[in-house]
């Protein structure tokens, strides 16, 4: 076994903020992806809470590990795996204004 088998990727992925929460609460424990990346039990997944219409990062993030990959099953398109998750730690936001959206902050500080 060599050192590359026991090092595991660490993958930086977007997730817009409905999906973000769901997984922050604990009520999701898998996140679809497109498996352009070649995932793997046991890579670990950068999930960064992403403002699509402001084109931004919230500051808030979740460092999970894979520990199941579903993929080739009915009704999953090709090309896609649900990945299963195993959350290691969870950052929020620095920002004085933590949990409102990035516009609504710029708002409130002018």
């Amino acid at each position: 076994m060599t050192n590359q088998t026991l090092l595991a990727t660490i993958h930086e992925l977007k997730v817009w903020p409905e999906y973000f929460v769901a997984i922050w609460d604990g009520q999701k424990a898998f996140d679809l992806r497109k498996d352009d990346r070649g995932f793997q039990v046991r890579d670990r997944l950068r999930l960064r809470e992403y403002v699509v219409k402001e084109d931004q990062y919230t500051g808030r993030e979740i460092m999970a590990g894979v520990s199941f990959i579903l993929s080739n099953f009915p009704g999953l398109m090709p090309g896609y795996v649900v990945l299963g998750l195993n959350y290691y730690t969870m950052r929020k936001v620095i920002h004085p204004m933590d949990g409102i959206p990035p516009s609504a902050a710029a708002s409130q500080e002018s």
